[in-house]
């Protein structure tokens, strides 16, 4: 069955860490660590730690069966700093990896639910802590990261993905994306792929500086770099 295509902005999923307990003191290790998915009128966090799929799931956006995730109640108590320690405001994490330490005695749980599913502002279905402290923290990613997360995870297949630096882009390559989208669904030997818009992280990583760019991948490496449609075209022998 042909796999649904997703257009996103980059977000790369981390796994999270668990702490100790009601020690309050902050220099203590993290309670858990995540991605900051989302902040309220009401100064709620959603952390997102992690989920039950493999990397070949996440990247086919499936369903999930259960979620590692919490959300963080912030008071006036709540210290938020950046990477150099350094108070920010809590919007400053948004969409950024943090870790939390909490008031209340951390226990890890996991939330039976399909993430797609949910809408984040029925907080009442994932545990809720109080925040002691949140920080923001840099993720070391590399190439290697990059290639596990976008190639192919089935021999003879390819993924083809679509890097767009600039998100207002996407207005004036519409009816080339949708193209893209269409190889991508029409095509046997494509596995997957994705129309990635927004700061091209992913891209950097991979030596890339030059944008809009399509690259293929077979089930280890880069096989094709284009910024041309009609290389990929011809890549895979379509037919006008």
């Amino acid at each position: 069955m042909k796999l649904k295509i997703f257009i996103f902005v980059i977000l790369f999923m981390l796994s999270g860490c668990m702490g100790t307990g009601d020690n309050k003191d902050i220099m203590r290790e993290p309670d858990f660590q995540g991605l900051n998915s989302t902040v309220d009128d009401e100064k709620m966090v959603f952390v997102y730690v992690d989920d039950d799929r493999n990397q070949r799931e996440k990247q086919q956006n499936a369903r999930t069966e259960y979620v590692y995730a919490y959300w963080l109640k912030i008071t006036d108590d709540t210290i938020i700093v950046n990477e150099e320690d350094e108070e920010v405001a809590i919007d400053e994490t948004f969409l950024k990896h943090v870790e939390a330490w909490v008031k209340e005695e951390f226990q890890e749980e996991r939330t039976e639910v399909n993430i797609h599913d949910v809408s984040l502002d029925k907080e009442s279905i994932f545990p809720v802590y109080t925040a002691d402290k949140i920080k923001r923290v840099e993720v070391e990613r590399t190439k290697k990261d990059v290639l596990e997360k976008l190639k192919s995870y089935e021999e003879g297949k390819f993924t083809l993905h679509l890097f767009i630096d600039d998100v207002n882009k996407q207005y004036e390559m519409r009816d080339e994306i949708n193209e893209v989208t269409d190889l991508i669904s029409d095509i046997e030997v494509i596995e997957t792929g994705s129309v990635r818009l927004g700061p091209p992280e992913d891209a950097k990583l991979l030596d890339i500086d030059e944008y809009p760019v399509y690259i293929v991948l077979d089930t280890e490496d880069i096989v094709l770099t284009t910024h041309q449609l009609d290389g990929v075209k011809e890549f895979f022998n379509v037919k006008e």
